[in-house]
């Protein structure tokens, strides 16, 4: 009998995810998720984005509760969209997330790295709603120098995509950096909170050899770096591999141009010049590349109150 009652939940979940499939909304209670942080909604959060994006994309839809996850993969045409009162919150266990290698180069890439969500090659993919991911990174201590990303996860990470959107939500406590975009095009960040106050290197916002990017409306507020071409709730800087281009940025802070930064070599930094202050207008500034030729980098500046929390 208890056979019988398995197959027939089975069945009963597969019929009700494929409902959804079709109305392009993919809940991920559907695919098994529960409203429960100590039950583990990995595989099924996958399996809805799994589906969503082998469908041809859609928003996988993550309804009001608290749910508890490893490591998941954002998968081209995904829209994994947070409703009010939906918060993801990290394992505390460093098992529960997946190493993930990418054939992208770069300093920070030479070992596989672990993180909460995470895209690689995918295009047209945004987090957007009004919840919440807590990375819950306190729990995960310091172990070496360069341990980021490698025993403390990142929370969001995405290499070589386009086309990305992030929207609305808070983004808090993460085991490090909160935010890496590496080597992205057309990436937009718009209307979210950054809180990242509970262990090392948390960063807020860190976009690495990233093309065309608007970051507006961002309140942040970190411990480290909080924009690393990047924001450091009140402070910005531009790193790149490659050259960054058509970066905009509307901070609350000053703004620092790093335009000749080799992640190859972190002891020759370029000295970086501050190019305007929180109680200056907009600014439009003109760097030579090392190849000789230039790029344009628009920097928006607007007063923000600081009573947010």
């Amino acid at each position: 009998m208890t056979k019988y009652r398995n197959l027939f939940a089975t069945f009963l979940l597969t019929f009700s995810a494929s409902l959804y499939a079709q109305n392009g909304v993919y809940n991920i209670c559907d695919f098994g998720a529960l409203n429960d942080t100590t039950y583990l909604s990995t595989t099924a959060i996958q399996k809805a984005i799994d589906r969503c994006s082998a469908d041809g994309g859609g928003i996988v839809r993550v309804p009001s509760g608290a749910y508890n996850t490893g490591s998941i993969v954002l998968r081209t045409g995904v829209d994994l969209h947070l409703d009010n009162g939906a918060t993801l919150y990290g394992s505390t266990d460093i098992k529960d997330y997946t190493p993930q290698t990418t054939d992208y180069i770069s300093l920070r890439t030479q070992t596989p790295t672990v993180q909460l969500i995470y895209a690689d090659k995918a295009s047209h993919v945004s987090i957007s709603g009004n919840g919440t991911i807590d990375g819950r990174g306190k729990v995960f201590p310091k172990l070496s120098l360069n341990d980021e990303g490698i025993t403390r996860p990142h929370l969001l990470r995405f290499i070589q995509c386009s086309d990305i959107c992030i929207s609305g939500i808070t983004l808090k406590n993460s085991g490090c950096w909160m935010q890496h975009y590496l080597a992205c095009d057309r990436v937009k960040i718009h209307d979210i909170t950054v809180i990242n106050r509970n262990n090392y290197n948390n960063d807020a916002l860190d976009l690495d050899g990233c093309h065309e990017v608007i970051v507006s409306d961002m309140i942040a507020d970190s411990d480290d770096d909080g924009t690393l071409a990047i924001i450091i709730a009140g402070s910005f800087f531009v790193a790149q591999k490659t050259q960054a281009q058509n970066l905009t940025i509307r901070p609350s802070g000053p703004i620092i141009i790093m335009p000749n930064y080799d992640p190859t070599d972190p002891f020759t930094w370029t000295r970086p010049t501050p190019q305007t202050k929180p109680d200056r207008g907009p600014q439009l500034k003109t760097l030579n590349n090392e190849d000789g030729g230039r790029k344009t980098v628009a920097l928006e500046s607007e007063l923000r109150p600081r009573n947010y929390m």
